[in-house]
């Protein structure tokens, strides 16, 4: 064992950390030695020696073939002088080491320095580069997997170049992210499609900040075999047809077969397994979804790839595609007049939109039925979608029609449905609300019309429940094509009430419109009322006006409460005539009376006439006339309904007098007061008055609470 002689001057550089270079990239460091002997020495400078390493990990490979020291070779150091060594590291690969660096005597290393470096890039490989496949049928898929390792530091970006690559390869993923330490797993199918061909391409993985990999692929083809034998399928388009194909497994083990089909509208499974020594169905469908024309199928065929046995068994598929069924045969009651809604399905089995053009035919024998049936004349609908289609129809005649509703691509192809409609009587078609006031009449105008384009309509009549109260006008009426007119309903009702009367408007080409009334009479509106002014003692007479508002003649009886009379007792009246009523009031107190005049008819209903009348004092009268040769008899009648006493009264009484100075007077009865006229005292005869001589007479009842009414009469005495 030497003793050590040679040391470091800085006891820092005992480690040396020359941290993350770049690739490529260079960096240096130093350290100071020194000679603590008394004699020079002969040494290097260098790590100590290392095992040779079978693989390079780029984890773990050594610093070692990255490092430049100098001075490099053997070198003399004097004693007691330092000596500058310079250590250059410049990596050529991904690593991460720490070594040892320290002076070699003759056979002795002394160590001196612990160097630790790193160097971060990105670094990929593949599992293998070169994909082969076998000879595969024609048609079928073989798959393989290769990896791609990230081994590198950092995430990358990757993305395969297939330009040098035939088409039937494929490989996904075909871009992505691989992160550093992560594998990526491709799946490569080859599916060859060209007989007995060989298949060579270049596949480039195009990696980001990385040199590109390339694998070659190889592959080759075979021929399908001959067909075993022909499935035909019949069915409607757009309607399914199954067939069977059995398959025997004689073998011990389970049979696992791949199922492929060709061909459009032809479906199956793609996996069956069979256990030993038995057998299974394989279901095959046709769907197609257009027709077929005559002596032209859908064509495909299915492969069964019997893996345990590695044979493929071949049928040839054959579809012949008819016409298509109705969707449905709808069915539905719809009363005459009566617009009816109905809504179609309509599917679109492309995957692009379709427009259906739309078409309405009648498939039950043509009458004389008026009606129509319609909607748009298209219908658009997205792909593999179904929509739905309006329609409107309307007949005017009670009938059974039978309709094929279809709807035709731009390709020809249809789907129809069946419509049966039973139209039935017709139902209301419209309530009218009638309301007014008993002998006050009120109108409806009902609207007509003629839907059709290339006649006349002709409405002929009304029929509708007796009823006097109503009228109707404007019929019999005849409407041009495609016009509209009005009848005018008018309800005169004479008594209050409430009631339900049916109308059916009726039409010899569109049947019949039936309505419905509902009728509504208030009680009338009262009479104006009628006032009367008189004074006590004094008859006056008034008038009422009657009318007959009814449709037919009518008797009238006249009901009238004192003070009011009336001669008549019942008048007839002809329908829509009037008369005048005559009547008398005759108050028998000073004050206002309201009475009633009841006009009743059992045609024409009851009339209520309100009466008031209004009585003031008794108001004086006269002069009345006398001379001395001829008394004045004046009539007084008791207005009151008792037997009254009453005391007549002249003023002056030199000029007059009176022999009726007291009477009792029954009610409601005349009196006579006979006033007569003499000359003053001193005139021998009446020819020798100068003038008029005035006066009056005074009635009054004797009554206490009746004694404030007098009734006055001015006289005038005259020369004979």
């Amino acid at each position: 064992m030497v003793e050590s002689k040679v040391n470091l001057l800085k006891p820092q550089d005992k480690l040396i950390d020359v941290g993350h270079v770049p690739l490529g990239k260079a960096t240096k460091r130093s350290l100071l030695i020194i000679n603590s002997g008394k004699t020079p020495l002969k040494l290097q400078v260098n790590f100590m020696k290392q095992p040779p390493q079978e693989t390079i990990n780029p984890r773990t490979s050594s610093i070692v073939d990255s490092i430049k020291i100098h001075p490099a070779g053997v070198f003399a150091l004097s004693p007691n002088k330092p000596q500058e060594v310079t250590i250059k590291f410049k990596p050529r690969r991904r690593m991460n080491s720490e070594e040892i660096i320290g002076a070699h005597i003759d056979s002795t290393f002394i160590p001196l320095s612990i160097l630790r470096g790193k160097c971060l890039a990105p670094e990929f490989h593949l599992n293998r580069s070169i994909i082969q496949f076998g000879a595969i049928t024609e048609g079928f898929t073989e798959e393989e997997k290769i990896v791609l390792c990230n081994s590198g530091d950092f995430t990358s970006k990757f993305k395969w170049n297939l330009s040098k690559l035939p088409h039937c390869f494929n490989i996904k993923p075909v871009e992505g992210i691989s992160s550093a330490g992560s594998d990526v797993t491709f799946n490569i199918k080859f599916t060859p499609s060209k007989k007995t061909r060989r298949f060579e391409g270049k596949g480039i993985i195009e990696i980001e900040n990385y040199k590109n990999i390339i694998v070659s692929f190889i592959g080759s083809s075979k021929p399908l075999p001959a067909p075993v034998d022909i499935i035909n399928f019949t069915t409607p388009v757009r309607k399914e047809d199954q067939k069977h194909v059995k398959v025997e497994n004689d073998l011990n083990i389970v049979e696992k077969i791949e199922i492929t089909t060709f061909g459009n509208y032809f479906t199956a499974d793609k996996f069956l397994n069979i256990p030993p020594k038995s057998s299974k169905s394989i279901t095959v469908k046709y769907f197609p979804l257009v027709m077929t024309s005559e002596n032209q199928f859908h064509k495909g065929k299915i492969v069964l790839r019997l893996l345990e046995q590695k044979s493929v068994n071949i049928y040839e598929l054959k579809g012949s595609s008819s016409p298509p069924e109705s969707l449905g045969k709808i069915v539905r009651e719809v009363p005459a007049k009566k617009k009816h809604t109905e809504l179609f399905s309509v599917e679109n089995w492309d995957n692009k939109t379709q427009f259906f053009m739309t078409n309405f035919e009648l498939t039950s024998p043509k009458g004389n039925e008026i009606f129509t049936f319609s909607g748009n004349d298209k219908i658009d609908v997205n792909a593999r979608g179904r929509r739905s289609y309006q329609t409107v129809f309307h007949c005017f005649n009670e009938s059974v029609l039978d309709f094929r509703v279809s709807f035709t691509s731009s390709e020809s192809e249809y789907q129809f449905y069946e419509v049966e409609y039973k139209v039935t009587k017709p139902e209301i078609l419209k309530t009218i609300e009638l309301i007014t006031n008993a002998r006050t009449s009120t109108n409806y105008v009902l609207e007509v019309y003629n839907p059709l384009e290339d006649r006349t309509v002709n409405y002929s009549s009304v029929k509708y429940e007796n009823s006097l109260d109503i009228l109707i006008d404007g019929i019999p009426k005849i409407l041009p094509p495609k016009s509209a007119d009005k009848i005018a309903i008018q309800y005169l009702p004479v008594f209050p009430g409430e009631s339900t009367k049916s109308l059916e408007v009726i039409s010899e080409e569109l049947g019949v419109f039936p309505y419905e009334l509902k009728l509504k009479s208030l009680p009338p509106a009262p009479e104006k009322a009628v006032t009367v002014f008189t004074s006590l003692g004094i008859s006056k007479k008034l008038s009422i006006s009657v009318k007959n508002s009814s449709r037919a003649t009518a008797e009238f009886f006249i009901r009238v409460e004192e003070p009011f009379t009336c001669k008549e007792s019942r008048i007839s009246i002809d329908s829509g005539g009037e008369e005048i009523v005559e009547l008398s009031y005759e108050p028998s107190s000073v004050g206002k009376v309201e009475r009633n005049v009841i006009v009743v008819s059992e045609t024409a209903g009851e009339i209520v006439y309100p009466i008031v009348g209004i009585a003031s004092l008794p108001k004086a009268q006269g002069p009345f006339t006398l001379t001395t040769k001829k008394p004045l008899t004046i009539p007084f009648k008791n207005v009151f309904k008792e037997a009254k006493t009453f005391q007549c009264v002249v003023d002056p009484t030199i000029s007059f007098s009176t022999s009726s100075a007291s009477n009792i007077i029954d009610p409601n009865q005349n009196a006579n007061v006979v006033v007569s006229f003499k000359t003053s005292a001193g005139l021998e005869d009446d020819e020798k008055l100068l003038s008029p001589v005035t006066g009056k007479l005074v009635v009054y009842c004797t009554d206490p609470e009746l004694c404030h009414l007098n009734w006055i009469y001015y006289l005038k005495g005259i020369a004979s």
